[in-house]
């Protein structure tokens, strides 16, 4: 998989106050886009908040969409404790995370009606397993290794775990203040 930002620096952690492009991601699957934009919702406690919605765009089509989310980095990470909600393919969607001063209890989770993901981060690296425990992607060395036949949903759920910047949350938490 291949990352591409489109807004670099600072304006990529700023608040999107307009609606725009901001990434894009070369997959197995095809071109995922990602568009930024200030909540939908358009309540002052949303703009306080800093909350935005982001479209994911597969070949064209919008496929996802998170309702509540917040700019990569710390208002995204503070957004998934809280628990951020969306649709994928027109089923509800929810991203759950949890830090925690042990490493095996930190993990983010992607809970759709087919099924759950979560991220992980075992052995130095970051995992992407099934509700099985299988493993379906692994990030080594800042690049994500995905088995053969990883579905849309798995694809998708890796661009936005990367596009959020929520590898942090799975970090030793007294690394967040450096």
């Amino acid at each position: 998989m291949r990352f591409e930002k489109n807004i670099k620096g600072s304006a990529w952690r700023s608040f999107a106050a307009v609606g725009q492009t901001y990434a894009r991601a070369e997959t197995p699957a095809g071109v995922l886009v990602l568009h930024r934009g200030p909540a939908e919702s358009g309540t002052a406690a949303a703009a306080i908040e800093g909350q935005e919605t982001w479209k994911i765009r597969h070949d064209g089509e919008i496929s996802t969409i998170l309702y509540d989310t917040g700019s990569p980095g710390v208002l995204a990470r503070r957004r998934v404790k809280q628990g951020i909600h969306g649709t994928f393919d027109g089923a509800s969607l929810t991203l759950v995370g949890r830090g925690s001063f042990f490493p095996k209890s930190r993990a983010v989770s992607w809970e759709h009606e087919t099924g759950s993901l979560t991220f992980v981060a075992r052995r130095f690296q970051i995992r992407l397993v099934d509700s099985a425990g299988k493993q379906i992607a692994a990030k080594n060395a800042g690049k994500w290794e995905v088995e053969e036949g990883a579905t849309q949903a798995q694809l998708i759920a890796i661009c936005v775990f990367e596009w959020s910047e929520f590898d942090s949350l799975l970090e030793f938490p007294l690394l967040a203040l450096f």
